[in-house]
């Protein structure tokens, strides 16, 4: 006998709600593929986010991170001293922070 209907999917999905700034709604309109639905271009992110095997995109890196990573890559001396140089001053302001919140 023929099933009538569409096919079921192999895995089960569950709504959620979730609370966002228009703006940010905003992005991920602009951010969709023709054809993709926003819970699928969601669904992806979330997944990315999740997944310890993704590497971290340069927006969420933070700059000692880039810099540090510059720090070991083969480049010039006079552009290691200007990376070094960033990444002191850098845990300089780390330190102030730091010792202003406490």
């Amino acid at each position: 006998m023929k099933k009538i209907g569409r096919p079921r999917k192999l895995t089960r999905k569950q709504n959620i709600s979730v609370n966002l700034p228009s703006h940010t709604i905003k992005k991920v309109e602009d951010k969709l593929s023709w054809g993709k639905s926003r819970s699928e271009w969601i669904q992806e992110a979330i997944e990315r986010k999740l997944d310890p095997n993704q590497s971290s995109t340069l927006r969420e890196a933070s700059l000692l991170q880039l810099l540090s990573v510059l720090r070991t890559r083969d480049i010039t001396e006079h552009l290691r001293r200007l990376v070094n140089a960033e990444i002191e001053i850098i845990q300089g302001m780390l330190v102030a922070e730091t010792e202003e919140g406490q």
